[in-house]
């Protein structure tokens, strides 16, 4: 059975027999943002403070988010540790990281910094993105 393959059994089938259905995999951008931009564009995906944002401007924020991350370093697979507390910024990179297809860390930053430090040693990250000041609180990689 391949990825993403689920055993269906149907009442006309034959008892103990399954049936696989296995749909196509897509990346999670494309089922998250891309799609439903094109089918919803003007519908709200995100609300901010009380002001929703459309899957048409998700769409190019991610998009954006993801372009600055792949020149950030000018190469393929990247491993980025993510350290947000702003939810809709960590969003925005988040699904912008997994459209450059990085390999992603979410750094929970409530940890000591000997942890944090472990956990992006341990990642081998090649960037951090941070909106606090990190390495105030964690020794130098």
């Amino acid at each position: 059975m391949g990825k993403g393959a689920i055993g269906v059994t149907g009442g006309f089938w034959p008892e103990g027999i399954f049936r696989y259905v296995a749909t196509p995999g897509i990346y999670l951008d494309e089922g998250l943002v891309d799609r439903p931009a094109r089918r919803w564009g003007t519908s709200p995906a995100l609300l901010v403070d009380s002001q929703p944002i459309t899957y048409a401007d998700l769409q190019k924020q991610v998009t954006e988010a993801s372009q600055r991350v792949l020149s950030a370093l000018g190469k393929d697979k990247i491993r980025l540790a993510l350290a947000l507390s702003n939810q809709l910024e960590l969003a925005r990179l988040l699904l912008g990281a997994l459209k450059a297809r990085c390999h992603i860390l979410l750094v929970n930053m409530a940890l000591p910094s000997s942890e944090v430090t472990r956990h992006i040693r341990e990642f081998a990250a090649d960037l951090v993105i941070a909106d606090e000041p990190v390495f105030g609180k964690v020794e130098p990689l």
